[in-house]
């Protein structure tokens, strides 16, 4: 009996200590939850008061904890986040399948762009992840950021933008290795107009006859005009007269003169162009269309170097350098009978083609810059935007040059200080629109910018002018549709709306 009583006080006492134990168990089992719980309460406080999206993940790349700022970036809930993998989350991101979301033990950051819906505009997000470790350097998960850059980005180009227009506006000349000849009106910078200009330097340096041919208005008088400037006769006279603008009846005299009374009108002596151009030079545009009987005098008048006045009873000597143009093919009239062959060779001791405008569209700019100076006489020359460029660069002119100088007197009338697309042709406009998907996005182009600028000048308003120009005729094209008219500026929605807020034009 009494060891049956021992052993139910030992057991007794067992079960007493065990049930101490237990609920001592339970009570640091109980107070530790309260410390995750509050732990968890605490970490969660301090991420929600973020205005960055915080995830935390464990070890295996699963979130347990996320916060609003994520969910509203992401376009998630906290309860279908928790307890799924980073990667399944972040599946749908334009990310290009990006490591960090898919390596758990991975760090680093990089930058995205995503639209949360069809009807918001694109936001940009930088991605960083960074593991969490412990003392003896174990991982025990990470850390991920998503941070809205937007602003900061729009700020960004902003920024770059004024700083390019800038440069741009304030560009002082720079030497050129274009030819010197572009003093004389005739310029060009390809590798065809290298050529040509080249050719007319050494044609320049000699004294012999010269035929240039060419397209209606590929600046056939302005190449001999070049040659003539160029040389040793540039002092003396130089003399055009457009052959086939001049009546039959009068050409003759035109070209050689006459005598007082030699024919009924004759009421004075006329000395006419060859003795005008004595010592310089004589160009005849359109030879082809000079009838045959007057090529045989001037074929004489070119071997001999003498002519003689309608009436008169002598020669005269004669010291004139000719310059012929024409924009036919003279072998075909020589072959046709409309052309003297002999007068043909006398012409064509050099011959110069001029390429049409079309076959040389690198020397656009050149000639843009160019033709605005002499229209504008020492005014600020107009600023030419990459669009309106573009489409200048586009087209083919059929008219060549003569057709560019038209269409930029009629822009610097309708624009004034800045050309737009608005202030060309519709034509050219619409054969713009219709270019290929390919051929009609942006290029880079060459600015046209007056090497002379006039300072001082206020850059900030003038830039403000010319980028609320772009604005409104953006919003005119798209009729009103701000996300298009973004996209024709190339800029995201979020930047042109501030544009439009800066200058008032929200509504």
């Amino acid at each position: 009996f009494c060891g049956l009583a021992c052993a139910m006080v030992l057991v007794g006492a067992a079960s007493s200590y065990l049930r101490r134990k237990i609920w001592a168990e339970h009570a640091i089992a109980t107070q530790s939850s309260k410390d995750l719980a509050e732990l968890h309460s605490r970490q969660k406080s301090l991420i929600e008061g973020l205005a960055d999206g915080v995830i935390i993940t464990d070890n295996s790349g699963t979130i347990f904890s996320i916060n609003q700022a994520a969910c509203g970036l992401l376009q998630v809930s906290e309860q279908e986040s928790v307890g799924q993998p980073l990667r399944q989350l972040c599946k749908n991101l334009p990310t290009n399948g990006e490591e960090l979301f898919i390596d758990n033990a991975g760090e680093g950051s990089f930058e995205f762009e995503i639209t949360p819906s069809a009807s918001s505009e694109p936001i940009k997000i930088v991605f960083s992840r960074r593991a969490i470790l412990d003392g003896a350097g174990t991982n025990l998960g990470s850390v991920c950021i998503f941070r809205n850059v937007t602003e900061l980005r729009t700020a960004e180009e902003q920024l770059a933008l004024q700083e390019r227009m800038a440069e741009m506006l304030a560009k002082q000349h720079e030497p050129t290795s274009l030819h010197p000849l572009k003093l004389h009106g005739f310029t060009g910078e390809s590798a065809v107009m290298h050529k040509v200009l080249a050719l007319i330097e050494r044609v320049a340096a000699s004294d012999a006859n010269v035929l240039i041919s060419g397209e209606s208005g590929t600046g056939k008088e302005l190449a001999a005009r070049a040659i003539h400037h160029g040389g040793a006769r540039a002092r003396a006279p130089f003399i055009a007269v457009n052959c086939g603008a001049v009546p039959e009846t009068l050409i003759e005299s035109q070209l050689f003169g006459h005598k007082k009374g030699s024919f009924t009108g004759a009421d004075a002596d006329q000395s006419g162009l060859f003795k005008q151009a004595h010592t310089g030079t004589l160009f005849l545009d359109e030879i082809a269309e000079l009838p045959l009987l007057l090529q045989s005098k001037l074929l004489r008048a070119i071997q001999e170097k003498t002519i003689r006045p309608i009436g008169a009873d002598r020669e005269m000597p004669i010291d004139v350098r000719i310059i012929a143009a024409t924009n036919k093919t003279l072998k075909q009239e020589v072959a046709a009978g409309k052309f003297r062959e002999d007068l043909y060779y006398r012409l064509n001791v050099v011959g110069i083609n001029l390429p049409p405008l079309r076959n040389r569209k690198e020397d656009i700019p050149l000639l843009v810059n160019s033709i605005l100076k002499r229209l504008i006489k020492g005014s600020a020359t107009p600023l030419v935007p990459p669009a309106t460029m573009q489409i200048l660069m586009n087209y083919d002119y059929p008219g060549n040059v003569r057709e560019l100088e038209n269409l930029l007197e009629r822009a610097v009338v309708l624009g004034g200080e800045v050309l737009l697309p608005e202030h060309l042709p519709e034509h050219l406009r619409c054969e713009e629109s219709t270019l290929p998907d390919e051929e009609a996005k942006p290029k880079e182009t060459r600015i046209i910018i007056d090497e002379q600028l006039e300072l001082p000048v206020d850059l900030d308003a003038l830039l403000s002018t010319i980028e609320k120009k772009y604005l409104e005729v953006a919003l005119l094209k798209t009729n009103g549709v701000k996300k298009k008219a973004a996209d024709l500026l190339g800029m995201n929605f979020r930047s042109f709306r501030y544009r439009l807020q800066k200058f008032g034009m929200a509504e």
